[in-house]
């Protein structure tokens, strides 16, 4: 055996690894990827994927990981060893930059099935993924994170539509609660008060000043009004979840919504993967929207996979057969729909993917919709810094004047 087999072997019997194994080197052209989707939604929407790949008569071998954090270590410690993975989800920006310097990534081919892969790709999106004049990465799904999702059930009964606004919420709120229903699925974690905020952030500040208030060289003193009615908002909030200091999962905060115990959850579009999941239908079971007062705004995130340089003909042609495979628009539709997010590339039908997914993917594709990628949690020291006040403000302060002082020190002092 190589190397190469006895580490899948290892991997295999450690119940890491989802294709065949053998002492004799498979021909077949194969795609080994690590991944951290882990979730029953994400794992779903994985396998659109790898059926298609398997389709198209290569072998998938998906080896997940608990998060991006061990496998960041594995891919590391296997280069280290000498016998790199094939292919790597990671995150963008600065990350791939850090492999790219290290001159071990295989970057994409220019042409895919259809024709020059750039011509496909949003602009949005090629710009994450070419370095100089390289394509350095592939693009999976892009994630809409100013989403909001809706029970039908309560909606309908209530007779509300969702709200354009975040005052028009909280007047609704009012009424959800008064019917016996908890208004906001909401989980006191750091990261998901984030995401709330920057949704309220977006409408009170506009893009332009959501943009100056992740910019690490401003103040954010000079915003104070604008922060002073976002943390208002924000605030009043806490008197319509069921418990404002329970610290869930995500995915249990997406099961308030499923199980119509709560009506409304602002959390980015990838909730969609566990809905679906859960039995639900969009457009039946819960509808979908962009986040109160996003005014078409739409702050986005890339998922992508990285190609590494690897010896083994059989792994290059699984390269090859991925590039092909993720970009083909009926795979974009398929995956889109189970994982939540929207597809990468132009000409995908709407009637391939299901109505949420349409609908986001339509408001993305006009000319006056604006994106704004907001900074990841990998790269920016700013983003941290809101986390533990945005949670400490929740948690701990009752006064928006005291919120507004306490942002306002952890942030420009």
């Amino acid at each position: 055996m190589t190397v190469r087999q006895i580490i899948r072997l290892g991997i295999c019997l450690a119940g890491l690894c989802c294709g065949p194994v053998s002492a004799s080197e498979t021909r077949a052209p194969e795609v080994e990827l690590l991944h951290w989707w882990i979730s029953p939604g994400e794992q779903a929407a994985l396998q659109e994927i790898g059926k298609r790949v398997v389709q198209e008569g290569g072998v998938f071998n998906a080896i997940p990981m608990p998060n991006y954090a061990s496998l960041r270590a594995d891919v590391l410690k296997r280069l280290a060893l000498g016998y790199p993975p094939a292919v790597v989800q990671w995150l963008g920006g600065r990350n791939i930059a850090e492999l790219s310097n290290l001159k071990i990534i295989q970057s994409l081919p220019e042409n895919g099935q259809e024709k020059p892969l750039r011509e496909l790709l949003f602009p949005e999106v090629l710009g994450e993924v070419v370095q100089g004049e390289t394509l350095v990465a592939l693009p999976v799904v892009l994630h809409i994170q100013n989403t909001a999702f809706y029970n039908a059930s309560i909606y309908r009964e209530l007779g509300l539509e969702p709200p354009a606004s975040w005052q028009a919420f909280i007047r609704q709120a009012r009424h959800i609660s008064a019917a016996g229903f908890t208004p906001l699925a909401l989980s006191a974690e750091a990261w998901q008060l984030r995401m709330l905020f920057n949704d309220i952030l977006l409408e009170v500040l506009g893009a332009e000043g959501f943009r100056r208030f992740y910019d690490e060289t401003r103040a954010i003193a000079s915003q104070r009004q604008a922060l002073r009615t976002a943390l208002d908002y924000f605030l009043q909030l806490r008197h319509f979840v069921d418990d404002p200091k329970q610290q869930r999962r995500w995915n249990e905060t997406v099961a308030l919504l499923a199980r119509q115990r709560a009506a409304m959850l602002v959390l980015g579009d990838f909730v969609t993967a566990e809905l679906m999941t859960a039995g639900l239908k969009a457009g039946d079971d819960f509808l979908c929207a962009m986040a109160p007062g996003s005014r078409a705004v739409m702050l986005y995130a890339l998922d992508s996979f990285i190609l590494l340089n690897v010896d083994e003909p059989y792994l290059q042609a699984g390269q090859q057969l991925l590039v092909d495979t993720v970009l083909n628009p009926q795979v974009q539709a398929a995956f889109s729909t189970r994982k939540g997010g929207i597809p990468v590339r132009y000409g995908v039908k709407a009637d391939d993917m299901d109505s949420c997914t349409a609908e986001r993917y339509r408001v993305w594709s006009q000319p006056e919709t604006r994106k704004l990628q907001p900074p990841d949690s990998s790269s920016r020291l700013r983003l941290a810094l809101l986390e533990q006040a945005v949670q400490h403000i929740w948690l701990e302060i009752g006064s928006v004047e005291q919120a507004l002082e306490h942002l306002l020190h952890q942030l420009d002092d």
